[in-house]
């Protein structure tokens, strides 16, 4: 991308030539286009649940994240769940209290060292 003299921004394809020499001098060249894109960003909070305390924890998909009353709401399955909560970077977290909302399980949380 560059801006022309017009002050327009004109959207280029990046673009990397590479030239190599061989032991006689002769010259060859390539271009190649190279396409950067962002990785997925993980969220910063997780919700995670399993039928035993032991077992394997995965992703709760249909939690909802309340990040001002640091609560996380779940729909409840009717069997045993068991929570953690998975957190990027160096953030720790601790769960506060479960309560029972109608249907639905509502996780509170705390951010140590907040």
């Amino acid at each position: 991308m560059y801006v022309d003299s017009s002050d327009r921004v004109i959207q280029t394809e990046p673009k990397l030539s590479l030239v190599w020499t061989d032991p006689h001098g002769a010259q060859s060249s390539e271009a190649a286009t190279i396409t950067v894109t962002e990785a997925p960003k993980e969220p910063a909070l997780t919700l995670l649940s399993s039928a035993t305390v032991v077992g394997e924890y995965t992703e709760e998909s249909g939690a909802a994240l309340n990040e001002d009353n640091k609560t996380f709401t779940v729909k409840m399955s009717g069997a045993m769940r068991f929570y953690r909560l998975r957190s990027t970077g160096e953030t720790k977290l601790k769960v506060t209290s479960l309560r029972l909302q109608g249907d639905n399980a509502v996780i509170a949380y705390e951010i140590i060292g907040e």
